[in-house]
């Protein structure tokens, strides 16, 4: 019998349905957005050198970009609440034993656990804001809120790291874990029955455009995570103190959430290329910018140049793959992707490095970039050039 309810559960569109997604991708997500604490801390407790670092984060992050794949072709058949609840239990279990990890082996081995969860956990998440009325509205809210998120946390790792070191940082992510627990029932079980992901395939996914879609994905976060991993250990190898870089880290984020703010109140008044295009000059100003002697103000300039490019540009991203598939299966396999080439970055370019010589990382970072935008362009070129033929022809 039907109740009272029952809007609640396949609603995805509800107060409670977008408020227990957001807090699910954001947990899902926060190793990333808080990537360059993240390495800091790993990188200063273990004692361990770039490449390491890099590997030990690819780990965690290329093992998310795996969970993200293997859930989404199958992400419009199960239970999402279900998923919530295996998601969360393997990201508490992972960050626990990031406490307990006192070598090198034992550190990948906590964050591949931690991992795993991360893209069970986003894979939903990504599901529920793909399948909405206005996904990149949603998605651009879900970056205000995972940035808002992430400003407070790096701003006090610092401070964390002094009282207790690593174990009382990955503390603070299990206890954040945790509460997730009690919005799970928020959550809606699917997309419901009138959604057309649970109506039968009628068409073929247009895979010339996936293909595009999911390449420009990858090489765009490849840049990204690259960057963003090894922005702390640039700040660290030019002498600035702790301190000023937690802040720098901090105000980033406030890029970020101005990024993510005017995707989500432009939408697409403009369409989608113009801003991704001036979103990719600004994320090369900013990683030209760490090409010059650094100091705090170039470092802050740098990370908030490159935050609210990345965040202008990923809800335009999320709202070309959702249209791509309403069933959802691509927005999802869009986040696999795009993890992998988060993870993939800092492993390849920290085994590039030479000592104390960062330039690779800005150097690589801006190839990517260009890459990215040629593949976007040519997809929105098609997808235009299919529509007006589809519109015009006869019936």
């Amino acid at each position: 019998m039907a109740t009272a309810t029952t809007p609640e559960v396949t609603d995805l569109d509800s107060l409670r349905s977008l408020v227990a997604a957001n807090y699910l991708g954001t947990v899902g997500a926060l190793t990333i957005v808080i990537l360059p604490g993240i390495v800091g801390v790993i990188a200063d407790s273990l004692q361990l050198d770039p490449g390491q670092v890099g590997i030990v984060m690819s780990a965690d992050i290329v093992t998310m970009a795996l969970a993200l794949g293997g859930t989404a072709f199958l992400i419009h058949k199960l239970n999402w609440r279900v998923l919530a609840v295996i998601s969360l239990a393997l990201l508490f279990l992972g960050t626990v034993a990031s406490i307990g990890a006192d070598t090198y082996e034992s550190m990948i081995l906590a964050r591949f656990i931690a991992g795993i969860g991360e893209g069970i956990a986003v894979a939903v998440a990504f599901a529920i804001f793909g399948g909405t009325r206005n996904p990149d509205r949603e998605f651009g809210v879900y970056l205000v809120v995972i940035l808002s998120v992430a400003a407070t946390i790096l701003y006090f790792i610092p401070v964390i790291l002094e009282m207790g070191g690593k174990s009382w940082v990955f503390a603070l992510i299990a206890i954040i874990t945790a509460i997730n627990f009690f919005f799970v029932t928020w959550l809606p079980v699917s997309h419901g029955e009138d959604h057309p992901a649970s109506a039968p395939d009628i068409r073929p996914l247009p895979y010339l455009l996936v293909a595009l879609g999911l390449a420009t994905v990858f090489f765009y976060f490849m840049a990204q995570g690259e960057a963003w991993a090894f922005m702390e250990r640039i700040a660290a190898a030019a002498g600035l103190p702790g301190e000023t870089i937690g802040a720098g880290l901090a105000l980033s984020n406030v890029g970020g959430i101005a990024g993510a703010l005017i995707a989500a109140l432009v939408n697409i008044r403009f369409g989608r290329a113009l801003p991704i295009v001036i979103s990719a000059v600004i994320s090369i100003a900013g990683l030209l910018v760490l090409l010059g002697e650094m100091n705090g103000l170039r470092f802050g300039l740098a990370t908030i140049l490159y935050l609210f490019a990345w965040n202008l540009t990923q809800p335009y991203f999320s709202g070309i793959m959702a249209e791509l598939d309403p069933k959802g299966r691509v927005v999802v396999m869009m986040g696999a992707v795009q993890t992998a080439g988060l993870g993939l970055g800092p492993g390849i370019v920290g085994s590039m490095i030479q000592g104390e010589d960062f330039s690779v990382v800005s150097y690589f970072g801006i190839g990517l970039i260009l890459v990215s935008l040629i593949t976007v362009l040519s997809l929105l070129v098609i997808k235009h050039r299919q529509a007006y033929e589809q519109g015009h022809r006869p019936a």
